[in-house]
């Protein structure tokens, strides 16, 4: 499979997460692979609520704890998809522009 139709399956496994667990109100979700880092992005995450919220650690708080919990399920699909193991997986949040960033360090390629 080439690697842009990859990159499109994570990008869509990842936003399937989203929206079935969190919330996610666009597609705008798009992943990027350079060698071994593999980083999808996510637009307009959350809801207006959390965009308005005054506590934005109680807001981050409840992002970091849906992401530890999804964490496997990332995991694996980052797996299943790219034919590559997780070594490391990270998660980003900006609330007041509503985008996410989960960050995969995979383990090296197999030698052609």
């Amino acid at each position: 499979m080439e690697q842009a139709q990859v990159l499109d399956d994570v990008s869509e496994a990842i936003a399937d997460v989203y929206r079935e667990h969190y919330v996610l109100e666009s597609t705008a979700v798009k992943s990027y692979l350079v060698d071994d880092l593999l980083v999808c992005v996510l637009e307009d995450v959350g809801t207006t609520e959390e965009q308005a919220a005054i506590d934005r650690d109680s807001v981050l708080e409840r992002r970091r704890s849906f992401q530890r919990r999804h964490e496997p399920t990332f995991c694996e699909a980052v797996e299943r998809l790219t034919g590559r193991r997780v070594k490391s997986f990270l998660s980003a949040n900006h609330v007041a522009d509503r985008i996410a960033a989960e960050v995969f360090f995979l383990e090296p390629a197999a030698a052609a």
